[in-house]
């Protein structure tokens, strides 16, 4: 275990481009091989979309084992102009990666997470940060789930409430969306080396993880209602996305949250 611990001391972390100057909040992102060579439209479109605030861009060490030699020149532009900041990852934990390092690294910065996947077509950022400061004890996310329980058990997935638009409070039963972009207050989810057990099991569904988090820790989630979402982000996924997993020709969301049922049937 302190092998373990010795990697992730943040300070350890490789990072080059540009350095955390006190912006408001960072937005942290993870890419992929599969989309490294469209991932700079993403970065273009936040640094022109939601100016003052800190971008960090998580890579794995797994994947590109030569670091920025593999990279593409159309990603180290941002790098080398220190527009964005890159953070390498020892361990390879997949969508994970968007929060699990720059949590960690950052404890005292809100930490707003975005996907890969997306041109940014206003500032989303912005809307989620003020919402921070009037609840600075929630999660706050641009798109949120309704989760729907019959006689204290989960329902399917597909028979969520998607893209709630009702709620005007905080509530346990808000799953927050990973595509519409939420923020995370300083340290509220204490994110650890001792999480990582959990993201191995739950490694392609970084939604659940998180919320298993929140429901464990007593964290709401509020939704910010982006309203016409598509008014804030262009989708570039080209069907590639995590969101397109099955197992066994059933929703992967739907296996991890039975076998987590009993944190959420006091909803």
């Amino acid at each position: 275990m302190s092998e373990v611990r010795e990697e992730y001391t943040r300070e350890n972390y490789p990072t080059s481009g540009k350095k955390y100057n006190g912006e408001r909040a960072v937005i942290s992102l993870t890419s992929w091989k599969a989309r490294i060579n469209t991932v700079s439209k993403t970065l273009y479109s936040l640094i022109k979309q939601c100016p003052g605030f800190h971008i960090v861009l998580v890579l794995s060490e797994e994947e590109f084992p030569q670091k920025e030699k593999e990279l593409p020149e159309n990603l180290m532009v941002f790098v080398e102009n220190e527009l964005i900041e890159l953070l390498w990852a020892k361990l390879n934990l997949k969508p994970h990666k968007k929060y699990f390092y720059t949590m960690q690294k950052y404890r005292n910065v809100p930490i707003i997470t975005c996907d890969d996947d997306v041109i940014i077509l206003k500032n989303f950022a912005d809307i989620l940060y003020k919402s921070y400061l009037a609840n600075p004890n929630f999660i706050h996310a641009g798109r949120c789930h309704e989760i729907i329980l019959l006689n204290h058990k989960i329902q399917s997935y597909k028979k969520w409430i998607f893209n709630q638009k009702n709620y005007n409070k905080p509530s346990h039963k808000l799953f927050a969306t990973g595509v519409g972009g939420v923020l995370y207050p300083p340290n509220i989810l204490n994110i650890t080396d001792a999480d990582i057990p959990l993201i191995k099991e739950l490694l392609t569904v970084d939604d659940i993880f998180l919320k298993i988090k929140e429901l464990t820790l007593n964290i709401k989630v509020n939704s910010v209602n982006l309203l016409d979402f598509k008014q804030y982000f262009y989708d570039i996924s080209n069907k590639n996305g995590l969101w397109l997993n099955n197992l066994n020709g059933k929703s992967l969301n739907d296996f991890y949250i039975k076998k987590f049922n009993h944190l959420f049937i006091n909803l």
